[in-house]
């Protein structure tokens, strides 16, 4: 079994409650609470930002088994106190002298570069945002309004031939978009092939395909709803290619 260390330290409030974050955090606690429910012994939260990590921990905490619930600790920004409580879980040999162990490297680092990655602040030349997705030549190209029923933009494909490849990409200028992908079945029900989930196309362009089992009026739907003020340009290619 392991003990885990959470340092959030410098983390802000836009930080923490960002999208990207909530959804690494979900993903992570996911896997950890799905494979391996039972692999920490101990789980430190140190340098928790009080109302931040509160709210992000409140958010998580229902998805969280108990038995896991049980190894966490959660300290704020009081050194004293953390440590500890650390120290009574590691060997002061063990822990780094940097968390107030006696472990350091070689050279006297007391963050140990040689034995831990203790990551740190990614380099802006590193943002997606600073290399946005550019259109292709052969995408079409569609304004989506702000809220209301204008704000959604349905894209229909026949598809005429089972096993079919639909293949998509598309990208967009302005900010995210929901995307959703569903075929038309008798009767107006319908079946989603991509359930709708807000995409990143403004930071990379979104690509994908899918083989369809069977004939059928495919619908890709952009949902511009959530955003009550920012206009979404929207560029696409959307095709089929018949099985070989």
């Amino acid at each position: 079994m392991n003990t885990i260390i959470l340092d959030f330290e410098h983390f802000s409030m836009k930080q923490l409650t960002c999208k990207t974050v909530m959804q690494q955090m979900f993903e992570v606690v996911k896997i950890k609470t799905g494979y391996y429910p039972m692999e920490s012994r101990r789980i430190f939260a140190i340098n928790a930002p009080k109302l931040s990590f509160q709210l992000m921990f409140t958010m998580v905490k229902p998805f969280v088994p108990e038995c896991v619930l049980g190894t966490i600790k959660v300290f704020g920004g009081n050194k004293a106190e953390w440590n500890a409580a650390l120290l009574e879980e590691i060997d002061a040999d063990q822990l780094l002298a940097f968390y107030g162990g006696t472990m350091t490297d070689p050279d006297g680092d007391p963050k140990c570069p040689s034995k831990f990655n203790m990551g740190g602040e990614v380099p802006q030349t590193y943002y997606q945002k600073n290399s946005a997705p550019v259109p292709k030549d052969n995408m079409e190209t569609v304004n989506i309004i702000a809220a209301g029923a204008g704000g959604r933009k349905k894209l229909k494909l026949n598809v005429t031939i089972a096993r079919s490849v639909l293949r998509w990409e598309f990208m967009t200028e302005g900010g995210d978009i929901r995307f959703r992908v569903y075929i038309k079945k008798s009767k107006g029900n319908v079946v989603d092939v991509i359930p709708l989930d807000r995409v990143d196309s403004h930071l990379a362009m979104e690509e994908d395909q899918f083989t369809c089992d069977e004939p059928g009026k495919y619908v890709f739907e952009f949902d511009n709803t959530f955003s009550y003020l920012r206009i979404k340009k929207l560029h696409y290619y959307i095709y089929f290619d018949p099985p070989l």
